[in-house]
């Protein structure tokens, strides 16, 4: 995840190589995950609870909750009220795809990403985003050169990171209008599409997004030699109070051109391993908080968008975000 930046009055924030299984396998059993740093496999699937910016709240909490899972197909809700620094996102809990995570895949070699997303929020002055945040690098699990969101929802008034704070483009993709945003974040890109009307029922293909990135005039580079490392779905919150973010259908592929479509399963026993490194790293965060000193590395900052920390030392790492600080 990222470190936000942010200005007001306006708030800025900053698959699916999925594995064939019975329609009939349903999983009914509930999976709760409250505390800053969790995650669970479901299928090919890992969800991760990642409150990476919680320190910025003056209070609040938020759980997790998985369910069900039917087929490739998950539901999820969070639940969560945070207070405090109302422009800076506190979370970014979410459903990775593992796969990708795992291996990278080159955008050229894709034929198609489909994907559905039905999901509904409520609660009281919610400001909060619904997205997508894929990483890419040159090479497979390289360092992150390229963050891309898809905003399917912006609420009360989040909006993305920017060099100008207007967007570089009006899109159609897979059915759906977006404003295309662009800036930095440390030594990333970010390509933020903002759908122009909320999205509660999404069902399209995310490859146009790559595509069209990779086709257009002024794309700071990007093409379509990059490789997806980070295939991810989930909601930012910033402030509000009773909040419920509630998912009742998700689900994303990876089609790839040289297996004529091939869906290709994840290995769940590396996010079994990455649940009890996160327990095992909980308590070196802690010991670790006491290090930090004001420095160009934030507290729980994401140093580079990604796995790798550019300066300052890791202190908790897996493969939707890092933690740093002062070296």
């Amino acid at each position: 995840m990222k470190l936000t930046q942010v200005a007001l009055p306006f708030l800025f924030a900053g698959a699916a190589i999925a594995a064939p299984v019975s329609p009939n396998t349903l999983e009914t059993k509930s999976t709760q995950m409250c505390s800053g740093y969790q995650s669970v496999v479901m299928g090919v699937y890992t969800v991760y609870q990642n409150l990476w910016g919680r320190q910025q709240a003056t209070s609040g909490s938020q759980c997790l909750t998985v369910k069900s899972m039917t087929g490739s197909t998950i539901a999820w809700s969070d639940e969560w009220s945070w207070q405090g620094q109302s422009n800076q996102v506190k979370a970014y809990s979410n459903v990775a795809l593992t796969s990708v995570s795992k291996t990278g895949v080159k955008i050229s070699s894709i034929s198609s990403i489909p994907a559905v997303w039905n999901w509904q929020y409520s609660g009281t002055n919610v400001v909060a985003d619904v997205s997508w945040d894929i990483f890419t690098a040159p090479t497979a699990g390289g360092a992150n050169k390229y963050e891309i969101m898809l905003w399917l929802g912006a609420l009360g008034g989040a909006a993305p990171i920017s060099s100008t704070g207007s967007p570089v483009a009006t899109v159609t993709l897979s059915g759906y209008k977006f404003k295309l945003y662009s800036g930095t974040n440390g030594g990333t890109t970010v390509f933020s599409f903002v759908a122009i009307s909320q999205i509660n029922n999404f069902k399209g293909d995310l490859l146009p997004f790559l595509n069209y990135l990779a086709t257009m005039k002024n794309n700071l580079g990007f093409s379509v030699n990059q490789y997806v490392n980070v295939l991810q779905a989930g909601t930012e919150p910033f402030t509000g109070t009773k909040a419920v973010f509630s998912v009742s259908a998700y689900s994303v592929s990876v089609s790839q051109k040289s297996s004529g479509s091939v869906k290709v399963k994840g290995s769940p026993a590396k996010g079994n391993t990455n649940q009890s490194n996160e327990s095992t790293n909980q308590s070196k965060e802690n010991t670790d908080q006491s290090k930090v000193a004001a420095s160009s590395v934030p507290l729980y900052g994401n140093c580079t968008g990604g796995k790798t920390c550019s300066v300052g030392k890791c202190v908790k790492q897996n493969d939707s975000y890092s933690q740093c600080v002062s070296a």
